[in-house]
């Protein structure tokens, strides 16, 4: 009967460890007593090219499937309940975070850490246009209706359940402006939210307080929205 949580690997071309040592990474959320699922959708590492290349221009979509479909396989089995799934994880992982909550109505909360919302925005203020060259195709102007399909910004009016999300401030490759927009779109429109800029920290975490402080405030957020 515990509560499901979805950790969703950054890259999108991550690596999925079935370690103990991993585990220990969630141990806050683990021994709170909740059930956490870390799936290994299209896109990650470790099973082949054809693998590793079969989210291209479909992000947040076929791999979000996938997601979506450990989640029914968990209920089928008596794992885990349909009502009581939430979401995290970091860049694409805090990107597919946002995605989830924008375009299905399968996760009752979520934490979000320096995901993004918008391909081209990122592209435009990072100035890296590798990103959406290799997953979206070739940086074309006037841009394609089809090059914005991934994105979540259009969606941020479906967003229903309550989201948190933590950024630093210095974040070079999903700027902080990202979350800065999901905040006040879902703010405006009463939805519950919270918004944690960390100075100083670039893509990621290193400082030991912030990194405890950032677990603090994601277990707190998961306590309040999807208690066990």
């Amino acid at each position: 009967g515990a509560p499901l949580i979805i950790r969703a690997h950054g890259g999108p071309a991550g690596e999925v460890q079935i370690s103990r040592a991993e585990a220990v990474r969630h141990r806050y959320l683990l021994r709170a007593g909740y059930r956490i699922l870390e799936p290994a959708f299209r896109g990650s590492l470790g099973f082949g090219d054809d693998f590793l290349g079969a989210n291209i221009g479909c992000q947040g979509v076929k791999d979000l499937d996938d997601i979506t479909t450990g989640i029914d396989t968990l209920v089928e089995m008596g794992i885990a309940d349909t009502d009581r799934v939430g979401i995290t994880g970091g860049s694409y992982g805090g990107y597919m975070t946002l995605r989830a909550a924008a375009v299905t109505d399968r996760f009752k909360t979520g934490v979000a850490l320096y995901g993004f919302i918008d391909n081209r925005r990122m592209t435009l203020e990072t100035g890296d246009f590798t990103y959406e060259d290799e997953y979206i195709g070739p940086v074309t102007w006037p841009m394609r209706e089809d090059m914005a399909h991934s994105d979540v910004f259009s969606h941020l009016h479906k967003i229903n359940c309550p989201l948190l999300m933590l950024h630093g401030d210095q974040d070079p490759i999903c700027t902080l402006s990202q979350s800065k927009i999901v905040y006040r779109a879902l703010e405006h429109r009463g939805i519950r939210t919270g918004l944690v800029v960390y100075p100083g920290e670039g893509h990621g975490f290193s400082d030991p307080e912030h990194r405890q402080d950032c677990a603090r405030r994601t277990l707190a957020w998961f306590e309040e929205f999807l208690p066990v």
